[in-house]
């Protein structure tokens, strides 16, 4: 039984659009009402994990984080997704609106800015609590800078037409990533506590994990100093040392049981709170799949079938080497009639009765990424043999081999091709690929869409415009060059 229960809380901000009035609290509990007690700051911040499941909603999440890989395609039924396969994407588009980012980074804004006010009977527990807060900004606007550059900074907490940031600006992308550092840093410094209490709250080791992952980026695509892969380094090396978390021996497993060893953090799903976790979009249509075929072995739901795994996909990446355990759970297929009907076993959720519930929790960081980022801050320093050794930690329980690179003794580029080869086929739908390809510095060489585009939309292909509706919202937002037109 899952112990960890999300609520909602009604008062704390809505924000339709970053520059919207609605930024404004819910007029039912008005700024100096609240605030008083330890469990209204635990209320509040309950609030932050409901607006991130509930925001992000599972078209977000494939469509940000995955489908412009190149790795997802067009299921059996349209939908807008080929927009983002092909990267032609437009300033009309619903799901470029940031406002589901705004909204969380609102809700974060509220406990950030107002826990100070309540009375605590430990002040640990206030300190914990402002870290999770503190990770959920850091994370937010980590992606925003990432998914458009420059974006408006709001920090406070905005209860006032009169508030100077009800109407801001885009920042520069420096301000932004100085405010993820600070915000990640702040995040480290309040929670010091070395231990998992649940893998459905954010924990010091998942404030490690995306310290290490943010101190990446910045080292390997804003450029910044040596110190930052050393950063990451200390970050990762921590968590490896934390206790209570173990590899799993089946990558099923790892999906088909909650809340288990290898999880480190993961955003809760339940068959009484929320059955929407993004696997809906992975799955087949019951309408579609023939009569025998359902459920077994092919997951369907009553929902059309929009988005598969691309061909490009399993040849580049899960047919790459023989006997991988992990190739057939990610991604497999049946042919009947003529039609290959194409499938994933991740994400799928429960039966409850004769409907298939999307309850599987998004796991947003497990031990074998530690592992991995290891791998490659290891080949970043020239750690060859030591970076292989680090990368069979997760890849033995595919291949059943504790030597498998090690053995081939990888180097340079070909080692570093290897580490995000195994990113792509591990982490294969958990909306990790995009920025990897990024942060790997070979977007343009492994896209096909985006071979040879490196100068289009003014050298911005890589981000998202901005929705038309923010613009008219506030005229100060201007759109990102590149897509005016």
């Amino acid at each position: 039984m899952k112990k960890f229960k999300i609520i909602a809380v009604s008062f704390l901000i809505s924000l339709a659009a970053s520059c919207s009035l609605d930024i404004l609290p819910d007029s039912s509990v008005s700024n100096d009402s609240y605030w008083k007690t330890q469990n209204d700051v635990e209320a509040a911040v309950n609030g932050i994990y409901t607006q991130m499941r509930n925001q992000l909603d599972s078209w977000k999440w494939i469509y940000w984080f995955e489908a412009r890989s190149g790795n997802m395609a067009q299921g059996m039924t349209s939908c807008g997704i080929g927009s983002y396969i092909e990267n032609e994407i437009t300033p009309s588009l619903n799901d470029v609106s940031w406002s589901t980012l705004y909204n969380i980074v609102a809700q974060a804004n509220a406990v950030i800015n107002n826990a100070g006010r309540a009375e605590f009977h430990d002040t640990a527990v206030h300190d914990k609590l402002l870290s999770e807060a503190y990770f959920f900004r850091a994370w937010c606007y980590f992606q925003l800078v990432r998914l458009w550059g420059d974006v408006p900074k709001i920090t406070n907490f905005i209860s006032s037409l009169d508030d100077p940031q009800l109407y801001p600006e885009r920042s520069p992308k420096d301000e932004i990533y100085q405010l993820v550092l600070d915000d990640i840093a702040k995040a480290g410094e309040l929670n010091t506590e070395k231990s998992i209490e649940s893998r459905n709250r954010v924990s010091r080791a998942a404030i490690l994990m995306l310290q290490t992952e943010i101190y990446l980026w910045m080292y390997r695509v804003e450029k910044a100093s040596d110190q930052y892969l050393a950063m990451a380094e200390t970050a990762v090396d921590e968590v490896l040392e934390f206790p209570g978390l173990q590899m799993l021996g089946n990558y099923r497993d790892v999906f088909e049981t909650e809340n288990n060893s290898e999880i480190i953090f993961a955003l809760y799903y339940d068959l009484l709170e929320n059955t929407s976790q993004y696997g809906t979009l992975l799955c087949q249509s019951s309408t579609l799949v023939p009569e025998e075929y359902r459920n077994n072995p092919i997951p369907v739901n009553n929902s059309n079938n929009r988005i598969k795994f691309s061909d490009s996909f399993c040849s580049r990446y899960l047919d790459k080497t023989p006997g991988d355990t992990r190739a057939s759970y990610i991604c497999d297929e049946i042919e009947s009639g003529g039609t290959v009907y194409r499938y994933t076993l991740k994400y799928q959720g429960e039966m409850n009765g004769n409907t298939r519930a999307f309850t599987t929790d998004t796991r947003m960081y497990r031990l074998a990424e530690a592992y991995m980022f290891k791998a490659e801050i290891l080949a970043l320093k020239g750690q060859d043999a030591e970076a292989c050794s680090m990368l069979d930690k997760t890849v033995s329980r595919a291949y059943g081999n504790d030597r498998f690179y090690s053995a081939k003794a990888l180097t340079g580029d070909d080692l570093m091709d290897a580490i995000l080869d195994e990113r792509m086929i591990e982490f294969a739908g958990e909306c990790k690929s995009w920025f990897d390809l990024i942060r790997f510095g070979v977007v343009f060489e492994r896209v096909e869409k985006l071979i040879g585009r490196e100068n289009d939309k003014q050298g911005n292909i890589l981000y998202l415009p901005v929705h038309n509706d923010s613009i008219s919202r506030n005229t100060k937002i201007k759109q990102t060059p590149g897509y005016e037109n």
